[in-house]
């Protein structure tokens, strides 16, 4: 008898659950229902007793939309601030959280409505797009269990899928924690150039690529059209270097090689290659990576590293 600890989904696995999701949410009619689904086969095929997804309420709270193994009357009922437990803790650090026993982490935050208890293992891992954090993915079991890398990359890949799937709007149900897409006040911190009200229309600068189906069917064909894409941008990159009417201020200089410097990382382009092999279309993986070092450059306490951000969104 295979244990869940023994198990470790391949890409193909992480590739199969992918097209099971998506062929299984084509099916499946209303918004709770599919993501009820989502959680029973995410928890099947990974070998786990628990799968969960919490969706961000407003900017300071999550609350636990769907489950397969905690208490479903918990569902809609149990909510936690950003930043509390494990689950809150993955929103605040937009990065995935792993323990063998979760009681014991300095974190942990007990819901006794959820009936969680019986469960020792955790990961949780962001579901979010570029710039945009939209809840959390949890797995548990019983049993003490490691995840290793390979596990916590494909609920990484999952995630991703549930995100551009949740901003298709294809969870849209009852609460304000799955409300339609865009539809949440958002308040902006500007700075006061002349005191004083007005009021007005406002418009958000930054478009958005929707991807109707961010699963690869064919990961040759999606890899192909990665390399061929990164081929163009690193010949844009070059002649851009090169232009002899180029202002070639200190700043502009910087700017434009750090450009040319993720262009040819190797690192970055083998990472979204890893995610194509999982399964995501090479749009979808690309929007991963992007997504995951806004995440982690977000964090960095200098000013202006945080604002070569805007840099590598523009790449």
């Amino acid at each position: 008898m295979i244990q869940p600890a023994d198990i470790i989904l391949s890409e193909a696995e992480s590739r199969r659950l992918l097209v099971g999701l998506r062929s299984m949410l084509e099916a499946v009619s209303g918004g709770q229902n599919r993501l009820d689904q989502v959680c029973r086969m995410v928890a099947e095929e990974s070998g786990n007793d628990v799968c969960s997804v919490y969706l961000l309420r407003d900017d300071r709270s999550l609350e636990l939309c769907a489950t397969s193994g905690l208490n479903p009357e918990a569902v809609h009922v149990t909510r936690l601030p950003v930043g509390q437990g494990l689950v809150g803790s993955v929103i605040r650090t937009m990065a995935p959280v792993s323990s063998a026993n979760a009681a014991k982490e300095r974190e942990f935050v007990y819901k006794p409505e959820t009936g969680e208890s019986r469960y020792s293992s955790f990961l949780g891992v962001p579901v979010q797009r570029p710039g945009v954090q939209l809840g959390v993915l949890v797995v548990q079991s019983q049993g003490p269990r490691h995840y290793s890398e390979d596990e916590i990359a494909v609920l990484e890949i999952v995630a991703m899928f549930l995100a551009d799937m949740t901003e298709l709007g294809l969870f849209v149900g009852e609460g304000s924690a799955m409300a339609a897409p865009h539809t949440r006040p958002v308040e902006f911190t500007g700075i006061v150039a002349q005191e004083g009200l007005a009021r007005g229309q406002v418009l958000l600068k930054e478009p958005r690529v929707l991807l109707a189906d961010p699963v690869a069917d064919d990961p040759d064909v999606e890899i192909a059209k990665l390399d061929e894409a990164i081929a163009r941008l690193r010949s844009q990159v070059d002649k851009l270097i090169s232009r002899a009417d180029l202002d070639v201020s200190a700043e502009q200089r910087e700017v434009v090689e750090t450009y040319r410097m993720f262009a040819n990382s190797k690192g970055w382009v083998d990472r979204i290659k890893h995610h194509i092999r999982g399964g995501l279309s090479a749009g979808a993986s690309v929007e991963m990576e992007q997504s995951n070092t806004r995440a982690r450059m977000s964090l960095v306490a200098d000013a202006y590293l945080r604002e070569r951000l805007h840099d590598l969104d523009d790449l």
